[in-house]
């Protein structure tokens, strides 16, 4: 019984692939302040330095997916509607401008609109009138 044994052929020399170029490293970071970053890491100062604020639309953006949707139901179903009082608000005095359907702050010019979505806080329950005052909390 005789017995075959395969090997595998050697390759040539010239078909030896080469290996691919390095990349050029100092051309990856042309454009970039020079600065601490290149030779300590120091990623705060690199971005104050570098950040470029972004102007443009969100059209870029792809779609919420299903399971984004299904959460943010969620969420929006857990949303309360209610009543903040102008008083409430004490970092500026707020006027009304009906043209706008907004309050405008007399300082800050912060506005909301009728409608906005804000974040409150819980501020006094009324047990009697079956009602709930809240107040504003800034961003």
């Amino acid at each position: 019984m005789a017995t075959e044994v395969l090997t595998k052929p050697e390759k040539k020399s010239a078909e030896k692939k080469a290996a691919p170029p390095e990349p050029d490293t100092k051309e990856a970071w042309r454009g970039f302040k020079p600065g601490l970053w290149q030779r300590d890491i120091n990623v705060r100062w690199f971005l104050q330095q570098n950040y470029t604020p972004y102007d443009g639309d969100d059209s870029f953006l792809a779609p919420a997916t299903k399971r984004t949707k299904g959460i943010w139901k969620k969420l929006t179903d857990l949303f309360v509607e209610g009543f903040v009082p102008l008083e409430s608000f004490e970092e500026d005095r707020y006027v009304y401008r009906e043209r706008l359907r907004a309050i405008i702050g007399e300082r800050s010019k912060r506005a909301y609109h009728l409608g906005d979505r804000v974040r409150v806080r819980l501020d006094r329950i009324d047990r009697a009138g079956n009602k709930l005052q809240f107040a504003v909390v800034e961003p």
